[in-house]
């Protein structure tokens, strides 16, 4: 409604009106910076801190061939499976699976000894470093995987791997001493 001055008249209630909208948008906006924030977090390499996947690109795949399976919360992602495998050396591996990862694949192709049925496997190692970061699946030429789960996949060794705050919080500054 305009007034005899040529201004707009805004009534108590529509500036209310206004601020609430206004407290809505600003906390939105900041319950949508913090789940960025915690799918822009990175698993690293525990040898050389290269990002290693992204804490978004985590998936659970599970496999009936664990001898342990457990979830935890990791890149600030919640309900990451964490499965203990056996390989025939008797070497135990806490894996992590996760559908993307930078990491540098082995040319030997292996079929025997997989710990997820009808895929074969690569070793994966860190690009930076050449630390072992655990395999890359990829379903059998000769078959499909039977339960629906993903083309290819990698599984990685949570013990090679260190989360980003994880790391942050390591870091240390030594304290400046005046003479």
């Amino acid at each position: 409604m305009a007034s005899s001055s040529g201004r707009c008249s805004l009534s108590a209630s529509n500036v209310l009106n206004f601020l609430f909208s206004l407290i809505v948008v600003y906390f939105s906006l900041d319950s949508v910076s913090s789940v960025a924030d915690e799918i822009t977090d990175f698993l690293l390499c525990r040898k050389c801190g290269h990002e290693i996947v992204r804490a978004a690109h985590l998936i659970n795949i599970p496999s009936k061939m664990a001898l342990r399976q457990r979830n935890s919360t990791l890149g600030g992602v919640p309900e990451i499976l964490i499965q203990q495998f056996r390989n025939p050396h008797d070497t135990h591996f806490e894996v992590i699976t996760t559908g993307k990862a930078d990491v540098i694949e082995d040319l030997q192709k292996y079929s025997d000894d997989t710990w997820f049925p009808n895929y074969s496997w690569w070793i994966t190692t860190c690009p930076q470093c050449g630390q072992h970061m655990g395999w890359i699946y990829r379903i059998n030429s000769e078959g499909t995987s039977t339960d629906g789960g993903p083309e290819l996949f990698y599984g990685l060794v949570l013990d090679n791997l260190l989360d980003l705050q994880e790391a942050e919080s390591l870091i240390h500054f030594p304290k400046a001493y005046g003479f």
